[in-house]
């Protein structure tokens, strides 16, 4: 008998067919799952071992997902969420690499090392940029439970020997080590030279010409895929896609199927997503907008010819994201051609919120001017482009901020469930879960325990909850009404209890002090409450103090330029 199937998957939606819809079409299109009730009992199990597949899409946003009101065509994630479990508070980090440490370790990213992107400081486990020996990996913990174990795309997570993913129980892979690479290109994020692509630990030193890095990836997880299925082996295959990450580079054709679709600009694509959250009933209808980041330009204050450049950046944009769907519909077709996908359990997830980093802002400003960053090129294998504030917003048009921020559009990130064939029904849950909860999740269906000892090596026990009792649909919630679940990262600062969000970020879009939001009525964060709740914004300030206390936070020095990758 084929062995069962789970694919936890990065953030992708969509609409019901491909193509260039109308926003009333697109209304029509969509189908949601029910608003939050009880889950049905399931015939997922614990211990029936199933084969697991984790794909994360990089600094996709929220709403770019025609599911939350987007207009982006993903029609094959579209078909996961019409069958799945959203999980409608499902938390990360502010950025990619925190994020990945917590979804590999099932910890606080502190603990596993990456107390912060791209810093170290010397006599302390938890700051060195990388995952360290005090966790195991999920694919440690996987191997160990007999799982043949892959990975494609982006590590992030240590570059020197004995630091990689064929290091850390990966027994076969094809990554880039670093936070991403040019996805046409040997050629990396801040420089020219030096990005490092390994393939099962030996380095990679060319690519072919019409290497394109989603279907690249694609390609080897397939192999790797069927090599496990061929040996009658579960698996756990991660699939860490470094689409739509900058630099927006998009395959010609797939850039011909989106001309025209954004010439409305940022504004009116950020306020109909917010209207199209309101009536599919995942925000209340009287719900405030959240405030725009500070430094975006209303879109009739640009020149005709910026507005050109931001038209050409969210069409290739939009073009990635559409490849990306295609390249999950590939996954999906040969999982059924092996017999596997009535027996699959799809998970998927964002590594963060929508990227809204400033083009011209000091980072990288120099190293983008060495590249055709013209209209008419824009997109190809030459450019050098980010989406920028304006379009980050649109991309979490009902959360505040974007990728970067602890405000709500830095860390809420889209994530579903689904497996009919295993008799998971579809619905909501409005459960309070973060990234670190996957590897327990993962670890329990697979038959194991939070072990502290790995192949001889004492490792942290996890931290995060199993979600399969709530998949299951035996309890509503991994975390009590009283419980609280805390962040911090370059000095911000959030902690979640029940409805309830305390959070500390700098000027200009923080106060610099503890605010309060009820984020039952008000996702946006416009109303802070902290002085009308004096008593409660004291006791998630002393929760917050003693996380940092649990997980070694240090507070920052200057800001690293890794920090915005």
């Amino acid at each position: 008998m084929k062995s069962r199937l789970i694919i936890a998957m990065g953030t992708l939606f969509g609409l019901a067919a491909c193509g260039q819809p109308q926003p009333a079409q697109q209304a029509a299109a969509v189908q949601l799952a029910p608003p939050a009730q009880p889950l049905a009992t399931t015939g997922l199990l614990p211990g029936s071992r199933p084969n697991i597949l984790l794909v994360v899409a990089d600094d996709l946003g929220y709403q770019d997902l025609s599911v939350f009101g987007g207009e982006i065509a993903t029609p094959n994630i579209d078909s996961l969420f019409n069958a799945g479990v959203m999980l409608t508070q499902f938390y990360t980090s502010v950025s990619c690499q925190p994020t990945r440490a917590m979804l590999l370790s099932g910890t606080d990213h502190h603990l596993a090392g990456v107390g912060a992107q791209g810093r170290v400081v010397e006599g302390s486990a938890s700051y060195q940029n990388r995952l360290t020996e005090n966790v195991a990996s999920i694919a440690e913990r996987m191997a160990a439970l007999d799982y043949h174990t892959s990975m494609i795309g982006k590590w992030h997570l240590g570059m020197e020997a004995g630091q990689t993913p064929a290091d850390r129980g990966f027994e076969r892979s094809f990554v880039v080590l670093e936070a991403g690479a040019f996805h046409f290109d040997l050629i990396g994020y801040g420089a020219r030279d030096g990005v490092h692509y390994e393939s099962d630990g030996e380095p990679v030193t060319s690519l072919p010409e019409d290497f394109y890095t989603t279907i690249a990836y694609t390609d080897h997880m397939l192999g790797f895929i069927e090599e496990a299925s061929a040996a009658n082996r579960p698996f756990f295959g991660y699939m860490a896609y470094t689409s739509p990450h900058w630099p927006i580079q998009a395959l010609d054709a797939d850039m011909a199927k989106v001309r025209g679709r954004y010439s409305e600009g940022y504004d009116v694509i950020r306020a109909r997503r917010f209207e199209r959250m309101k009536a599919l009933g995942l925000i209340p209808a009287d719900a405030a907008a959240p405030q725009l980041a500070a430094g975006i330009t209303p879109w009739n204050q640009l020149s005709a010819e910026r507005q050109a450049e931001e038209i050409a950046v969210m069409e290739a944009y939009a073009a990635m994201v559409e490849r990306l769907d295609a390249e999950v519909g590939r996954i999906k077709t040969r999982l059924q051609e092996l017999g596997e996908l009535d027996n699959t359990l799809i998970m998927f997830m964002s590594d963060n919120g929508a990227e809204g980093t400033a083009e011209d802002g000091p980072f990288l400003a120099q190293y983008r001017a060495q590249f055709n960053n013209s209209v008419e090129n824009t997109g190809k294998r030459d450019s050098y482009r980010m989406i920028g504030p304006g379009w980050g917003d649109a991309g979490a048009a009902f959360d505040f901020l974007s990728k970067g921020s602890m405000a709500q559009g830095g860390i809420h990130a889209p994530a579903v469930v689904s497996a009919p064939g295993l008799g998971l029904a579809p619905g909501r849950s409005d459960a309070l879960v973060a990234a670190l909860d996957i590897a327990p999740t993962f670890v329990e269906l697979a038959g194991g325990i939070n072990a502290t000892t790995i192949d001889g090596r004492s490792v942290l026990p996890m931290t995060g909850r199993s979600l399969a009792a709530l998949l299951r649909g035996e309890i509503s919630a991994v975390r009590g009404d009283n419980e609280t679940l805390a962040f911090e990262l370059g000095g911000q600062r959030a902690v979640f209890r029940g409805k309830w969000k305390a959070l500390w970020i700098q000027p200009p879009n923080g106060t610099g002090n503890w605010q309060l939001f009820n984020l039952a009525n008000d996702p946006g964060e416009t109303a802070d409450l902290a002085a009308a709740n004096a008593d409660l914004m004291a006791e998630l300030a002393a929760a917050y103090d003693r996380h940092a206390a649990d997980v070694g936070v240090i507070p920052p020095g200057p800001p690293a330029a890794a920090a915005v990758q």
